[in-house]
């Protein structure tokens, strides 16, 4: 077996295992641009030059994948991202001015899930612990409105002549066995 997580190890990992999307950056946000330098053990210890390394990131390692008898043909890289758990303290990251700011505004843009300031715009600052959440703020964005049901058709009038029309052989017969 290889130390620090080479070929061997990585041949263990499933094609959709979390710690795929694991890449050392000095940020968060550093790793998902570049995806650079894969750290499958999740440690510090995998990235070069002080980097760390980041987990959830849109990156993907697939060097050690092994082709399928049939080729699959990929058109696009995939869209979905690695599952992120709901109580990781990540998710209540946003960026602002201060702490208020960054609760009261808070957007799927303005996230700054490592906590590194370096994520946010300039004069801005990551602040944790906010009252916003960020996969909330992702599935009410995945929410489509949804058309109301077409109307119905008005209810029947009291006067109306279908009313007086009932099952059965006879009235006696409707009345005691048909109902409404």
């Amino acid at each position: 077996a290889s130390e620090g997580g080479g070929e061997n190890s990585a041949n263990k990992i499933g094609k959709h295992d979390e710690r795929r999307s694991q890449f050392c950056g000095i940020s968060w946000g550093d790793a998902n641009s570049k995806c650079g330098q894969w750290c499958p053990s999740g440690e510090d210890t995998d990235c070069p030059g002080g980097m760390g390394c980041f987990g959830n990131t849109e990156c993907y390692y697939s060097e050690d994948l092994v082709p399928t008898q049939t080729p699959v043909r990929v058109t696009e890289a995939p869209v979905t991202r690695a599952p992120i758990a709901y109580g990781d303290a990540a998710n209540t990251r946003f960026c602002g001015v201060s702490w208020g700011m960054a609760s009261a505004e808070c957007s799927i843009e303005s996230s700054c899930p490592s906590g590194e300031s370096d994520e946010c715009p300039e004069g801005q600052t990551c602040h944790g612990g906010t009252s916003c959440h960020l996969l909330d703020l992702i599935e009410k964005s995945n929410k489509q409105d949804v058309p109301t049901p077409s109307p119905t058709m008005a209810p029947v009038t009291r006067e109306d002549p279908s009313n007086n029309r009932f099952c059965g052989t006879s009235w006696t017969d409707a009345a005691e066995n048909c109902t409404l």
